[in-house]
C-alpha cells in the first residue's frame, strides 16, 4: 500500500498546485475581505499539506485492501456499476428525490445491509437532507423529473 499511496499522493499533489495556478486568474480583491481566489487556494494548500503526508506514510504492513479476486466481490461491482448508470437515467424522469432514495437504498443493499427498516429509513433521509440543503438552503436546483 505505500507505494500506491505515493502515487495517489503525488497525484493529488499535482492537482492542487494545478489548483493554485488556477487561482491565481481570478480577479484581485477589493480590499474589503478575501477574494474569490481565497477558498479555492486554501483548499490546494490543505489537499497540498495532506497529498505530502502521504506521500511520507509509513505503512507498519503491506495488505491488499482492493480484494476483487473472489468471484462475488466482481459481480457486487458489476452490479455497483450498472445501478450507478440506472441510478444517472432515472434522475431524469423520477427526479433527484426518489431517484437518490433508491439509490442509496441499493447501494446499502450492496454494502450487506440487510435490515429492511434501516435501509429506508437512511436512504429517504439521506435524500430529503440532500434535497432540502441544495434546494432551499442553497437555491440550486435540482431535477424534479415528473413525479415531484
Amino acid at each position: 500500500m505505500t507505494m500506491a499511496n505515493r502515487v495517489i499522493g503525488f497525484g493529488l499533489l499535482v492537482f492542487s498546485i494545478y489548483a493554485w495556478l488556477s487561482a491565481n486568474a481570478f480577479p484581485a480583491s477589493n480590499g474589503l475581505g478575501p477574494g474569490p481566489d481565497y477558498i479555492p487556494k486554501l483548499a490546494a494548500g490543505i489537499l497540498a499539506v495532506l497529498s505530502i503526508f502521504l506521500i511520507f506514510k509509513k505503512e507498519e504492513q503491506e495488505e491488499e485492501i482492493y480484494g476483487l479476486s473472489g468471484k462475488n466481490n466482481i459481480v457486487l461491482f458489476i452490479i455497483g456499476a450498472v445501478v450507478m448508470v440506472v441510478y444517472i437515467i432515472l434522475v431524469q424522469w423520477l427526479g433527484f428525490s426518489i431517484s437518490s432514495a433508491l439509490f442509496a437504498a441499493a447501494w446499502m443493499f450492496l454494502m450487506g445491509i440487510r435490515k429492511w427498516t434501516t435501509l429506508v429509513i437512511v436512504s429517504v433521509l439521506i435524500s430529503a437532507g440532500i434535497t432540502y440543503v441544495f434546494e432551499y438552503l442553497l437555491s440550486v436546483p435540482i431535477p424534479h423529473g415528473i413525479l415531484y
